[in-house]
């Protein structure tokens, strides 16, 4: 008489689903990063705290990333939502950039996000990129340098979100502070990227390429990022060969008279790139052209009987007339960001 009666076995298929229990929230797996879409929806539905847009690593006690500005709101990779609940995001300057307190969580987060195709991942897994290369180059040595170079330098070239790409292109910036010589065989690669987005129509990309080529020169090896702008002082943009032939010149200021340390060859090639760069009908690249000869001739790197071999008759009166006076040109005013400009 006192037995309980027989429990009801939940049917299979039914249809139905459990209750949830009050005050308890389901738990989600894994530990990818949020995309921009989960953010945006906790942002705009849920009223609280908007969640971090970075990866965590299963058993840290902080994100990866935290050395790039701190991981905090709005320290780095996306500043607070706009109130319809849009991330935007931000760009940190290098001296922002603290070392990571997990620099190989950093390096792996880094290296599982290589060929992400989610943009708020890539544009996080840039900033870690820029600790690391920054603050922990001898983690990043050999094999990752390359590898990882590549794969920044491919998004600076191909992504389609002109956020993600100005991202980029201050990762290359960094690479090259952090890692100089360990990155002179993708001086090439970086040089024809980075000066194809300096001849950008966009003064969002134009300013950071500018910047990013000057790094390029100051850390690259010898004269292997000259050699990289001579490449494409023939390229079929004039735009772009004005931006190649700016870049011979701010070559050629770096170097100085070391220049004259190079081989026969090295100059020869260099005189023959200048004299067609003098004919060109880009007006950026022809006035580039003569600072490039003038520099070379106040270093007494070469000789006028030397440069005549290269130079007919014409081109060679042309030049005398437009390097005559004091200065001719003004080369201080001369760099990247702007063309080089005539003196008073």
């Amino acid at each position: 008489a006192g037995a309980s009666p027989p429990r009801r076995r939940s049917r299979v298929g039914s249809g139905t689903s459990p209750k949830p229990t009050p005050g308890r929230t389901p738990k989600t797996t894994g530990s990818g990063p949020k995309s921009v879409r989960s953010v945006n929806s906790t942002q705009s539905g849920g009223g609280g705290r908007a969640p971090k847009p970075r990866a965590f690593f299963q058993g840290d006690e902080e994100e990866p990333g935290a050395g790039a500005g701190g991981g905090g709101e709005g320290a780095g990779g996306f500043a607070a939502a706009t109130p319809g609940g849009t991330l935007q995001p931000r760009y940190l300057e290098s001296a922002e950039i603290v070392p990571s307190a997990k620099p190989k969580a950093e390096l792996q987060h880094v290296l599982r996000n290589l060929n992400n195709d989610e943009w708020p991942d890539v544009f996080h897994m840039l900033d870690s990129v820029r600790c690391l290369a920054l603050h922990h180059a001898a983690l990043m040595a050999g094999r990752h340098a390359t590898e990882v170079c590549r794969a920044v330098l491919r998004v600076a070239d191909n992504n389609l979100r002109s956020a993600v790409v100005k991202n980029a292109i201050l990762c290359v910036g960094d690479l090259w502070d952090g890692l100089g010589a360990a990155l002179d065989a993708e001086i090439p690669r970086a040089a024809a990227i980075l000066l194809k987005r300096a001849a950008d129509t966009s003064g969002f990309l134009q300013e950071q390429a500018d910047v990013a080529i000057d790094s390029l020169i100051r850390n690259g090896s010898e004269l292997r990022p000259l050699t990289a702008f001579m490449a494409s002082a023939s390229h079929r943009s004039a735009t772009i060969r004005g931006k190649a032939a700016l870049g011979i010149f701010r070559c050629l200021q770096h170097l100085g008279a070391g220049f004259a340390n190079g081989d026969a060859r090295a100059l020869d090639g260099l005189l023959k790139c200048l004299a067609a760069l003098l004919e060109d009908s880009a007006s950026d690249a022809r006035q580039c052209a003569r600072l490039s000869i003038k520099q070379l001739l106040d270093a007494r790197v070469v000789t006028r009987d030397k440069l005549g071999r290269f130079l007919d008759p014409s081109a060679m009166n042309r030049l005398e007339s437009a390097t005559a006076g004091a200065t001719g040109f003004g080369v201080a005013g001369a760099g990247f960001g702007g063309s080089p400009r005539r003196g008073a």
